[in-house]
Formats: C-alpha cells, structure tokens, sequence
C-alpha cells in the first residue's frame, strides 16, 4: 500500500495530469509512503497513523468434557 500525502487547502494528493499508471509512479510522488500495513487511517501528521492488527489463536486439540 502507498500513502500520498494531501495538501491541507484541498484535501486531495497532488497527482500527475496523466495519472499514476504504476507503483513506481506513486512512489515518485514527493511525500509519498510504502506502508506495510492494509486499511491505514492517517493521523494529524505524516508519522501517525493507526491499523488493526488481528491475531487468532485456537485450541488444535479436541477435549471432550464430561
């Protein structure tokens, strides 16, 4: 996933005339991000920023219970 920053007049990202037609291309965006994580919601800065991280954990094992 890639972050574009938007300017605080519009709310938009600044964006080429032709688009972005690739990854390479978004990332050539001045202030733009790799971010690691999936479904980001930005913060008040550049820097901040939350995610959910799921962890599942399950019983493999079968226990019968009288």
């Amino acid at each position: 996933m890639i972050a574009l920053a938007i300017t605080p007049e519009t709310g938009l990202p600044e964006l080429p005339e032709a688009g972005i037609q690739s990854a390479a291309q978004a990332i050539a965006i001045p202030r733009s991000r790799v971010m690691e994580q999936a479904d980001i919601v930005p913060g008040l800065d550049s820097g901040t920023y939350a995610y959910v991280k799921t962890t599942v954990n399950r019983n493999l094992f079968r226990i019968t219970v009288p």
